[in-house]
């Protein structure tokens, strides 16, 4: 009992047969269209739920897939995306389940490159390459960058491609029209693939110089190159300069002002003195400034915040008008108060009611 491109399997297991033929037209399906990274991302997730304990039957259809003479250019770069992504997750030891799908590679690596690309297994190639060799050819120097499989196979893969690329372009017999909408879909995502490898190479050179250094560095170093620390001293200026010396009072100062705040801090009360950073008193402690304002009385029963209730209107008087606050700096609370520190400038002057007179 066989499926095409599939492994075969006894009789008597059913239930794996019936994952197989699932898996198997899943497969089949989702990879008719051009995938984002998306897109493979999906259907990573799609066979690890539900079939990662078939993971060297993944492995057997989608190299079925690529040996089927029935499956188009696109679908062949769609399976080689989703082997990408399994192995180099089995590699990263971020999925075991998948361990299968990365020795099935390691042993068939030229197989499947030559697949992907339709170049044929003679020695040189006897057909040029298609479409997808230059993803074909990214992926492969991720695999080396990432030490994903044996150096040796990539190299083999990557002398086949060149040798490939110098033929002359293959017309191909059982060549497919492909729709305009799979050209399309298929544009879109090598665009979208070519910016995050775009920024990937960014975010790769600007962590490059933070990236740790190994003991062999320090192994191989020749012995003058080595810096003792012991032996600093002897660089150092014999004598203290005048900067040097206020260097010293300014570090000092503000070491003995932060102790003093973290003592003061520590026994409950805040400091009056001025902080590290401060470039004036009045930046120092903000609230010096106001203490000697006292706060307002608290507001009683009959009382509405800071004013007092006002009187009742009577027919034809218009109510008094509120009495100003203060000139300089006012504290209070309560329902018409004013916020600690508000400032009310001084009322202007009173326009003049005599005219002024011009002798003729």
């Amino acid at each position: 009992m066989s499926i095409s491109g599939s492994p075969e399997l006894d009789d008597g297991d059913e239930d794996a047969y019936h994952r197989l033929v699932s898996m198997d037209d899943y497969i089949t399906n989702e990879m008719e269209q051009p995938w984002t990274d998306a897109e493979v991302q999906r259907v990573r997730d799609k066979l690890y739920n539900n079939y990662r304990r078939d993971a060297e039957k993944i492995y057997e259809c989608v190299l079925g897939k690529l040996e089927s003479k029935e499956t188009h250019m696109f679908s062949r770069m769609n399976l080689l995306f989703i082997l990408d992504k399994l192995c180099t997750e089995s590699a990263n030891q971020k999925s075991h389940d998948f361990y299968a799908i990365w020795k099935g590679m390691k042993n068939n690596l030229v197989k499947v490159v030559n697949l992907v690309l339709e170049i044929g297994e003679d020695d040189p190639p006897s057909r040029s390459a298609n479409a997808n060799v230059v993803w074909a050819k990214k992926i492969l120097m991720g695999w080396h960058r990432r030490g994903l499989f044996p150096d040796e196979d990539i190299t083999l893969c990557e002398k086949r491609i060149d040798q490939a690329e110098a033929l002359d372009e293959t017309a191909y017999e059982d060549a497919v029209r492909y729709e305009d909408e799979k050209i399309d879909r298929r544009m879109d995502a090598d665009r979208e693939r070519q910016k995050k490898d775009r920024e990937d190479a960014l975010l790769q050179n600007a962590l490059e110089p933070w990236a740790k250094v190994s003991d062999d560095w320090f192994i191989n170093l020749p012995d003058d190159q080595v810096l003792d620390v012991s032996e600093f001293w002897i660089t150092a200026s014999e004598e203290l300069t005048e900067d040097d010396y206020n260097m010293m009072e300014i570090d000092n100062e503000k070491f003995r002002i932060s102790a003093m705040e973290l003592l003061q801090r520590a026994q409950g009360y805040t400091s009056t003195s001025p902080s590290v950073d401060a470039t004036s008193p009045a930046q120092g402690n903000s609230s010096s400034s106001h203490q000697s304002v006292p706060p307002p009385p608290p507001p009683t029963s009959h009382s509405y915040g800071y004013y007092e209730k006002p009187a009742p209107l009577s027919r034809g008087n218009s109510p008094p008008p509120p009495p100003p606050p203060s000139m300089g700096y006012r504290s209070g609370h309560g329902r018409y108060g004013y916020s600690r520190g508000s400032y009310v400038p001084p009322p202007p002057p009173p326009p003049s009611s005599a005219r002024s007179y011009r002798a003729p």
